[in-house]
């Protein structure tokens, strides 16, 4: 048949997504983050990866969890290059952006705080607006933790609640 000669490819995007146990002792760490406002949100994007201790804190809790992904995507080592905390009041978001190119480097979200009104993340696929697709939209719960490809286009909703509190940052990896 001359239809067996045609060969369908297509682009397939992985992110990956687990539950962490967040306690008590880590949720305080986090809320002691002194935030500001920038644009849409709160944030300490400008100033939390300078305090070298707290970096080590916030590795070591994450440490496991990233190990996990890495055996899952057949790195060996990884580096985690910056982290922040962001905090959503009622009205608040974020516009679409990445967070890098490099094949190499990953982001993640940590959900600190939330509740069924809290804002939805959006994963675009790559190129869009260029290349349009309907976003994958995940609703966050406590614990979720997204670990993505920097280069995968992302948004934050209007948020409805004054609780959607994250850990973000970047990681390199190798091997």
């Amino acid at each position: 048949m001359e239809e067996d000669r045609i060969k369908e490819l297509k682009f397939e995007q992985k992110f990956y997504l687990t539950n962490i146990n967040i306690n008590s002792e880590f949720v305080s760490l986090i809320n002691s983050i002194k935030l500001r406002r920038v644009d849409s949100h709160h944030t300490s994007y400008f100033d939390t990866n300078e305090n070298v201790d707290l970096s080590k804190l916030i590795f070591k809790f994450l440490e496991n969890d990233f190990i996990l992904f890495l055996k899952h995507l057949n790195f060996k080592t990884f580096k985690l290059i910056n982290w922040w905390v962001q905090k959503y009041n009622k009205d608040d978001f974020f516009e679409l952006h990445t967070h890098g190119i490099s094949k190499n480097l990953y982001s993640f979200v940590l959900y600190i705080d939330c509740t069924e009104d809290s804002a939805p993340i959006n994963f675009y696929p790559p190129l869009y607006p260029y290349y349009m697709e309907k976003p994958i939209v995940i609703k966050p719960t406590k614990g979720m933790f997204i670990l993505f490809p920097s280069y995968l286009p992302h948004s934050v909703s209007l948020n409805n609640d004054f609780k959607r509190l994250i850990l973000s940052g970047n990681i390199t990896c190798n091997g």
